[in-house]
């Protein structure tokens, strides 16, 4: 098979295809041939490349571009797909083409003689006439074209889609004469050979044989053409060819016994490749092959819910006529399974009712049969049992446990989801939304298949509910958030499933679990439980391992006498004693967890994936589990504890801690943002809770997160307990921590509390005490008091390199946070010192890309800028730029502070070209990701300024920089550094301009303030002297520009090297106005 392509840039291209490599996803075209030979485009145009300029071409277009629209990568059409020069390979296209339009995914008719629009353009709707008048309708080949395919479009000739075969089902009847059933996918095999012939009858062909050979597909047989023969004899040879098949196929040509609890649901939607599948791997084949000694067996497993059965009733009605008979079997419970073998036996007029009985009468039947075993959910169940021997048979078993895939001997599907846009399809229609505004309403279904993850049933609940009217497809994202548990128990009485809806059929695995009375069910159970308090997705076994040893540690611990001070006996009592049993003393008891594991693995509750046996759960199966312990507060808090309980043990092993702790990360924020509201709203006085909450809040500030769940939390611990409580005051550095960035003053606040507090009790050498001694300098340099920030931090510093070795992490990061403190203070010598010491550990002792010595590197390079070291700043600069681009995302904090930083760099050496171009992506990022006073985007727009100056783009520089002051005016007081660095910066773009009375209207502000808040030989203050002076002299008010160039001369010819820059430039303009002011004079 040969399918044409679309490329890039929209030309076409064909792809040839073995029969078992066709893809499975393709679009084909149905239409009428133009009425001269040279209409169409044909093989050889599309190997030459030419054909564009032919009226077929159009069609061509049409057809690639509405592919493309529908995410198919490859189309077939029939006029340049088959090189008919060549008459094998015209004769096998012709028999194998009603296959191929069976199995296209989508089948566009393109009417060249209906439009949508009239002669002068405008739209109009009354096509109706002319569709039901269409020649497409009288064509011999193009009545295989309606029937074969499962979804057919009609397009007018404008590309305007008029609607498809289940839309337009009465007027293509009324047309055709074409019964709804055929049309709406009945085997043909089902209807008489009469009728099949009547559908032909009066439609007309080119070639007079062709009305022969175009009923090969309706029919089912294969022939060779001989487009010499005439009319008579191709029918008379199809006649003789369906006579002969019939006669060969007795057990095809009827079903006899139909026992099947139900109709699929008419609104059943997608899994059309796994249909295709089952097709090919269960269908009884035409001459049975000797090696077939036992019936095939193909097995369906996943959630409940994803649509198994409903998979399974729709391929029995698609193929019912190949079988004589088809069965169904309810295996949910063995009472079941025997009910549905009696009414086997009542159907079939059989005496005899047992379960053994059945499978003997149909392994020794002679005609082919289909079986299909449902819900067989029992891991421990060998339903092998209901397996009849023999080859006549094909059997489908449904089940939840993916062990059940042994059975499969012709193969195995794991049904997770629909796919996005069947997802979509299904929601619409069962919404009882219009064809006609899905366009409309694309985007909020797509959030709704979404939300749901693609779960069949509950997106045919969510339609429901919407067809109902009790919410817009619109509000349904929304009112599922706010109402979850009642939409998902939400069933309409009509048309229901076999569990009524998505929470019911969760139901039937947890009652197994539960009423079975085996132990290993009720550990499973109990498991499930604590997963519901973690992230759906990779809950790793190491969690339960090293809690696991840290309890055994404990009780070793007891056991010789010795206690711990991190462990409390409320946390022994919460410890889940079925998966976690307390008696053992050397870790996790891995057979026991592990069975309870594979338990709910076997359900299809949790998917086990990964080195690390990570378990996930659907999401929905994991809201269920927490939902249905909302019924029970008491159980909901006791099973929270648990889980909260095993994530703070699991943080106590400190091996590997460094890589364990960032995986944590989304469970412990689940698990807070889980908390039973009691606890939140009154906090239990209680050192236990405490622990949990500081053990839980510690991993979160190693991984740099802050998410609120933790930090409201906090809040109502620390109100509840007095600081001589230790956990409590861990909790208060923890939260204050957290507090750093929003609320510096406030943290500043609590720490100092926590600090002193500490230097009561506490030796000067106590970790607790040097924690929040680093912690609270971090808070202080936030405020700006980097000289106390610096005075505790020395102190820290100091004891640390008494008491740690040289490359100790916690030596390292206080030497680091000292050095930034230097650099606030203007000492970057000292920093510089401290920083190259720090950047020579890590060096030899982490990786490139690790976080903390990119850190140290860019802290350096930061030192290096402000002594005008400028060349190692950027060599270190861009080796950290390089490593965070390609490990970091565009939008990352620590990569776009880099970038910035950098760019500053480049501008004090002069490569400002550079340092727009890294600046420029800095502004575009922060601007759409930060508010707009956010302190970091205005920087970032005021450094790129200050660039665009220096190369002339004023007027750019001016713009951005009026936005920076008027968000300063009003957040930041008058004498505020950065406020004043703006004003002075847009005066200076402002000189440039000509607007000198604007420029010195700033200045003198600029300079006012100055004057009482920096002493006279500030940089700051003199750089803002320089430039009033230059918009003087460009007044003419060189006498007052002299007056202040002479202060600046002279304190800079104190203070700088003679070669110093800004030292020859004050003296140069100096020089200038005392020249403009003696050229005036002598005028």
């Amino acid at each position: 098979m040969r399918l044409l392509k679309l490329d890039n840039d929209d030309c076409f291209s064909l792809e040839s295809f073995q029969k078992d490599k066709i893809p499975q996803r393709y679009a084909i075209l149905s239409h009428t041939w133009g009425q001269g030979d040279d209409d169409e485009v044909t093989y050889k145009d599309i190997v030459d490349g030419t054909g564009s300029n032919k009226p077929g071409f159009r069609k061509l277009e049409f057809c690639g571009k509405q592919a493309k629209h529908d995410d198919l990568h490859y189309f077939w059409v029939d006029t340049c797909c088959i090189d008919k020069s060549k008459q094998n390979e015209l004769t096998t296209a012709i028999n194998s083409m009603f296959r191929w339009y069976e199995n296209a995914e989508r089948c566009y008719v393109y009417l060249s003689d209906v439009s949508v629009y009239t002669r002068d353009g405008s739209q109009h709707v009354n096509w109706e006439s002319s569709f039901r008048n269409s020649r497409w309708f009288t064509r011999g080949w193009t009545l295989q074209e309606l029937l074969a395919p499962s979804i057919v479009e009609f397009y007018s000739r404008d590309g305007v889609r008029l609607g498809d075969k289940k839309s337009l089902e009465n007027q293509i009847g009324d047309v055709t004469g074409i019964c709804a059933d055929a049309l709406r996918g009945t085997p043909l095999s089902e209807f008489s050979i009469e009728e099949r012939l009547i559908w032909g009858k009066r439609r007309k062909t080119t070639e007079e044989e062709d009305q022969a050979y175009c009923l090969l597909g309706i029919f089912g047989v294969y022939m060779p053409l001989v487009y010499a023969e005439g009319r008579e004899s191709a029918m008379g040879r199809l006649l003789r060819e369906v006579e002969h098949c019939e006669q060969h196929r007795p057990h095809e040509r009827s079903n006899q016994f139909w026992v099947v609890p139900r109709r699929s649901n008419t609104l059943f939607t997608g899994q059309r490749e796994l249909r295709a599948k089952l097709k090919d791997q269960l269908l009884p084949s035409a001459v049975r092959s000797h090696e077939q000694e036992k019936s095939k067996v193909f097995v369906l497993h996943g959630i409940g819910g994803v649509g198994k059965s409903e998979i399974c009733i729709k391929f029995a009605e698609e193929h019912r006529a190949c079988y004589w008979g088809v069965f169904w079997i309810d295996a949910s419970s063995t009472r079941s399974a025997e009910r549905s073998f009696g009414q086997i036996a009542e159907r079939s007029s059989l005496g005899r009712t047992g379960i053994n009985d059945i499978c003997y009468w149909l392994a020794n039947s002679e005609n082919n049969w289909l079986l299909i075993i449902d819900n067989a959910d029992d891991p421990d169940f060998d339903y092998s049992c209901y397996f009849p021997t023999g080859a006549r048979g094909s059997i489908i078993l449904t089940s939840r446990s993916p062990y059940c895939e042994v059975y499969g001997n012709v193969g195995s599907e794991e049904i997770t989801g629909l796919d996005a846009k069947d997802a979509v399809q299904l929601l619409l229609k069962s919404s009882a939304t219009g064809e006609d505004m899905w366009s409309l309403h694309m985007a909020d279904a797509c959030r709704i298949v979404e939300v749901l993850d693609r779960h069949a049933l509950a997106i045919t609940q969510a339609g429901a509910f919407v067809k109902r009217k009790f919410c817009s497809l619109k509000e349904y994202p929304e009112r599922f958030q706010q109402h979850r548990r009642t939409l998902l128990e939400f069933f309409p009485r009509q048309a229901q499933s076999t569990y009524q809806n998505v929470y019911a059929t969760f139901d039937v695995s947890a009652r197994f679990l539960a009423e079975s009375g085996q132990q290993k069910h009720l550990r499973a159970l109990q498991l499930l439980k604590i997963l519901g308090f973690m992230h759906f997705n990779q809950v790793s076994e190491s969690i339960f391992t090293r809690a696991a040893k840290h309890i055994s540690k404990v009780l070793a611990a007891n056991r010789d006498g010795e206690s711990f001070a991190q462990l409390y006996s409320w946390h022994m009592e919460r410890v889940p004693s079925a998966i976690l049993p307390k008696a053992i003393l050397g870790g996790l008891d891995t057979f026991v967890f592990c069975e309870a594991r594979d338990t709910l693995a076997s359900l299809s509750l949790v998917k086990i994936s990964g080195a690390e046996h990570e378990m996930s759960m659907h999401p929905l199966v994991h809201v269920w589990v927490r939902d249905r312990m909302q019924d029970s507060p008491a159980a909901l808090r006791a099973e929270w504890e648990r889980a909260a309980v095993i994530l703070a043990l699991s943080t106590e092993e400190s091996s590997s801690y460094q890589n364990y702790f960032p995986s944590l990360d989304i469970h412990i924020t689940a698990c807070l943002g889980a908390c039973p509201t009691e606890i939140m709203a009154s906090p239990p006085s209680n050192t236990g809770y405490a622990h949990l909450f500081y053990r839980l809040g510690y991993t979160q500030i190693f991984n740099g997160s802050s998410p609120r769940s933790v930090r409201d939390a906090f809040y109502g611990y620390i109100n509840n307990f007095s600081l001589s409580e230790r956990n409590a005051v861990q909790c208060k550095r923890i939260i204050a921590s957290y507090l750093i960035e929003e609320n510096s003053t406030l943290a500043a606040a609590m720490l100092e509390e926590v600090l002193r507090f500490e230097v009561s009790i506490l030796s000067d050498d106590n970790y607790d005490k040097m924690a929040t001694q680093h912690t609270l300098a971090q808070a202080l340099m936030e405020v700006g008091e980097n000289a106390r920030a610096v005075e505790l931090l020395e102190e820290v510093v100091q004891i640390e390199v008494s008491t740690l070795p040289t490359d100790h992490r916690d030596r390292l990061v206080s030497q680091h946070e000292l050095a930034r403190a230097l650099i606030e203070v203007g000492e970057n010598a000292r920093a510089i010192e401290l920083l190259e010491e720090v950047v020579h550990i890590q060096s030899s002792t982490l990786p490139k890309n690790d976080r903390e010595r990119l850190a140290s590197q860019y802290l350096l390079a930061r030192a290096l800028i402000e002594v005008g070291e400028n060349a190692r700043a950027i060599e270190l600069l861009e080796e950290v730029v390089q490593i965070r681009s390609s490990t970091l995302p565009k939008n990352n904090r620590e990569r776009l502070t880099s970038q910035y930083t950098l760019a500053r760099a480049l501008m004090e050496v002069g490569e400002n070209v550079r340092a727009i171009e890294s600046l420029e992506e800095v502004v575009q990022i922060r601007s759409s990701t930060l508010p707009k006073n956010d302190r970091e985007r205005l920087t970032s727009q005021h450094t790129l300024a200050r660039v665009l100056i220096e190369v002339g783009e004023n007027v750019r520089a001016i713009e951005l920089l009026e936005e920076v002051i008027q968000i300063q005016s009003s957040t930041l007081p008058k004498d505020h550094r950065h406020r004043l660095t703006s004003q002075h910066e847009l005066a200076r773009a402002l000189i440039e301009v000509g607007e000198n009375v604007r420029a010195i209207e700033l200045l003198e502000e600029v300079i006012q303030i100055q004057s009482s808040t920096l002493p006279k030989d500030h940089r700051h203050r003199l750089r803002s002297q320089h430039e009033l002076a230059r918009a003087l002299i460009e007044a003419g008010e060189n006498v007052r520009a002299i007056e202040l160039l002479e202060e600046v001369v002279q304190i800079r010819s104190s203070t700088l090297p003679k070669n110093d820059r800004e030292r020859l430039a004050s003296q140069h303009l100096l020089a200038r106005a005392v020249e403009l002011l003696e050229r005036g004079s002598a005028d």
